[in-house]
């Protein structure tokens, strides 16, 4: 089954990060489009993830990163930079490595100007840049699931005002 989220195309390191599903405990980077694309084994990208989950939890808390996460960060994006050529056809051609790429994205996400959230819809968890100040969920169909569970939490009857069954 392809993946076909709402939060894929967010930047590398979001992308990475959301083949996690924490709602649902669910691992699903074995079959994220990434790792065809860069060509990197599954092995190294939950190893590259773990690093960038770490970084973006602490962005969403808004919290300062490590001095250990910002040597990682710029020790990988001076170790696997991003090379811009010209090719015989005039046309710019960019090759980077996976890890380089993923710190550069982290890079841009911890500079500034953009709010990282955590969906909290039932069922989901996942990571997403805030396209505006007032979004609380991923995606249109978490913020229904969301407010049916609202809905349905205020419709329920407490246990307390169920009559009792007769007894006898």
């Amino acid at each position: 089954m392809p993946l076909d989220y709402a939060w894929l195309g967010q930047g590398l390191a979001l992308d990475l990060v959301n083949t996690f599903v924490p709602a649902q405990n669910a691992d699903i980077v074995d079959r994220w489009p990434g790792l065809a694309e860069w060509q990197v084994g599954v092995a190294q990208a939950i190893d590259v993830r773990r690093t960038a989950t770490t970084a973006i939890d602490c962005l969403i808390a808004e919290e300062s990163l490590s001095s250990e996460l910002r040597h990682w960060i710029n020790s990988a994006c001076r170790i696997d930079p991003e090379v811009v050529v010209l090719t015989d056809s005039n046309e710019l051609q960019r090759t980077s490595g996976f890890v380089g790429s993923v710190a550069r994205d982290l890079v841009r996400l911890a500079s500034g100007g953009t709010q990282l959230r955590r969906c909290h819809a039932p069922g989901c968890g996942m990571v997403f840049e805030r396209g505006r100040g007032t979004q609380q969920w991923c995606s249109g169909a978490c913020g229904n699931r969301a407010r049916v569970a609202r809905h349905t939490a205020r419709r329920e009857i407490p246990k307390w005002a169920k009559p009792e069954p007769p007894r006898g």
